[in-house]
């Protein structure tokens, strides 16, 4: 990850493809959160003074830079940027750093954002896989749903403390089932039947239909994989732990892919199509797609504090909300 970086502190996150319950408890602590860096904001010398000069209607963005990007002034200070709705230069204000409260609310604010841009990927992947086993392989899915439950109950919640060792609990249990299940994926991929056809590949019963059943369990595991890694993004997101967020997240779909996605894309091929719309292989292709794509994004997001308090941090915001006192 470079050191000269910018952690971005949105007005609102994009949450529109989780449950409604896990889209209000994500905005909740995002809010609390954003709260925390606009009150260290409202401290620094000169900013509610400009933030009332600006217009009333519009959206800006503040960039509190680090010296190496703007150089330190004669005063001892560095510039600071307002920027208007239209990208240009709105205003200056001087600070001497980036602080270390204002990294941390910026790093926990950007590790949230992060991880759940992963869970409503992986929310889409996962609503993709229309083939669902009727076949029980409940004692490893089981967990990941009870998983699941423990971090809906959590989020209820209103003590801060028990609801972090709830979400912990949560972690525990979608972790071990995440892993219990992609054991399983493994076998399952690897039981497909290989995607090249010859004549006497179809004595005794259709290979295609067979492919079919074999691949509707792979299918159930692979759904319930990519459910459990969705929800415990969700749960690194409400916890103040982004190191260890999104090292747990780029652990597991590296776990999952590692299984045979890409084999289990080719083998699908050997299913009839149903829909054209809906290939069998999918899924299977979308998912090593944005694990790739999510994977380069952890890895240039800034979520290490003392990595964002070397860089700068930028914050959207509408003017009243940088006024001392409103």
């Amino acid at each position: 990850m470079p050191t000269n970086c910018t952690a971005l502190i949105p007005i609102t996150p994009e949450v529109t493809d989780l449950e409604p319950a896990h889209r209000d408890f994500q905005l909740s602590v995002f809010s609390q959160r954003r709260e925390r860096a606009l009150g260290e904001l409202r401290m620094l010398t000169g900013v509610p003074e400009l933030a009332a000069s600006l217009k009333p209607d519009k959206l800006y963005r503040l960039v509190v830079p680090e010296g190496k990007v703007l150089q330190k002034g004669k005063d001892g200070f560095f510039r600071g940027v307002f920027y208007g709705p239209n990208g240009k230069i709105s205003e200056h204000t001087k600070f001497e750093k980036v602080s270390l409260n204002l990294a941390r609310a910026a790093s926990a604010v950007g590790s949230q954002v992060l991880l759940v841009s992963i869970a409503m990927q992986l929310n889409r992947i996962e609503k993709a896989i229309s083939a669902i086993s009727e076949e029980l392989h409940n004692d490893r899915v089981a967990e990941i749903l009870a998983g699941a439950q423990q971090y809906e109950v959590a989020m209820q919640m209103k003590d801060g403390t028990r609801r972090d060792a709830a979400i912990q609990h949560a972690i525990q249990s979608l972790t071990e089932g995440v892993v219990k299940v992609s054991l399983e994926l493994r076998t399952r991929i690897q039981r497909l039947p290989d995607p090249s056809n010859t004549f006497w590949d179809n004595w005794g019963g259709s290979k295609a239909s067979r492919a079919a059943s074999q691949l509707r369990v792979a299918e159930d595991a692979f759904k319930a994989a990519v459910h459990g890694v969705s929800v415990l993004s969700e749960c690194y997101a409400a916890l103040e732990e982004p190191q260890a967020g999104t090292a747990a997240i780029r652990r597991c779909l590296a776990d999952i892919s590692s299984c045979g996605v890409k084999a289990a894309a080719e083998k699908a091929r050997l299913v009839e199509v149903r829909d054209r719309g809906h290939l069998p292989e999918t899924p299977w292709i979308r998912f090593n797609e944005a694990r790739k794509a999510l994977t380069r994004t952890i890895r240039e997001t800034p979520v290490d504090t003392n990595i964002v308090e070397r860089g700068s941090v930028a914050i959207d915001f509408a003017p009243r909300e940088l006024l001392e006192e409103q």
